[in-house]
Formats: structure tokens, C-alpha cells, sequence
């Protein structure tokens, strides 16, 4: 992946670190797409963030978990 904004590893790192916290992580590392943001949205990435947020950050137990289809070299829900 390219981007030289954030480097890929301290995302990773991120993840790595919530996840051993016991907290829910999901990954979404788009191939290529560095800081694009129609990129990094597209291919139902756009969904599984509201989601997550939805679910995860503000509480609502009531969202069920979005489907996540893995593309090829991402990292969803490692």
C-alpha cells in the first residue's frame, strides 16, 4: 500500500494493540488506495464503518455487524 500520510505499519499497530486490549478492531487496508478517500470507501468499506460506528462507538446494540467481504491483500476483521 501506498501512503505517506500514515504509514500502513501504525495502523497495523493500532489494530494489533486494541485487539489485545480486548477491544473490537476491524482493518481495512484498501490495496493502493493510500489516503484516496473514495478508494478506501469503495467495495462496501463505506458500510462496515457506519457500522462499526453505529455498533461500536455509539452503542447501538441494536446494528447487527455489516457483512464483510474480504478484498484481495486487506486485512478486514484480522
Amino acid at each position: 500500500m501506498q501512503d505517506c500520510t500514515v504509514p500502513t505499519p501504525q495502523g497495523e499497530r493500532l489494530h494489533e494493540a486494541l485487539l489485545a486490549a480486548g477491544r473490537e478492531s476491524i482493518l481495512i487496508n484498501p490495496p493502493n488506495a493510500g489516503h484516496n478517500v473514495r478508494e478506501c470507501l469503495a467495495g462496501g468499506n463505506l458500510e462496515v464503518m457506519h457500522t462499526f460506528v453505529e455498533r461500536v462507538i455509539r452503542g447501538c446494540e441494536h446494528v447487527p455487524p455489516a457483512p464483510v467481504e474480504r478484498p484481495e491483500d486487506s486485512m478486514i476483521g484480522e
